[in-house]
């Protein structure tokens, strides 16, 4: 490995042990997300982010979900969008 690769590898290395206290040990909250949108005809696009920017991150998530329905009825998919708000708590 040449020696810039080796001081990223190490740099990643050290980041990663920085951030494994942020990480989850129960994922039962990810796996019925995970299962539909696995098995979803028209998913809804999905972001990992760390627990601290979830709420930095809602809005722009919700205008990209905005964005994402206007493109779907423009795709003609519009029943696939009502069916699926529907089932959404």
């Amino acid at each position: 490995m040449s020696q810039n690769y080796e001081g990223i590898s190490h740099a990643l290395g050290r980041s990663r042990a920085d951030r494994a206290d942020d990480v989850l040990e129960d994922l039962s909250s990810v796996v019925p997300v995970t299962v539909e949108a696995a098995t979803a005809s028209n998913p809804l696009p999905r972001y990992m982010v760390g627990v601290e920017l979830v709420e930095q991150l809602t809005p722009a998530v919700d205008a990209l979900e905005v964005l994402h329905e206007h493109e779907v009825m423009r795709a003609g998919l519009a029943d696939s969008v009502e069916s699926r708000s529907d089932t959404q708590t």
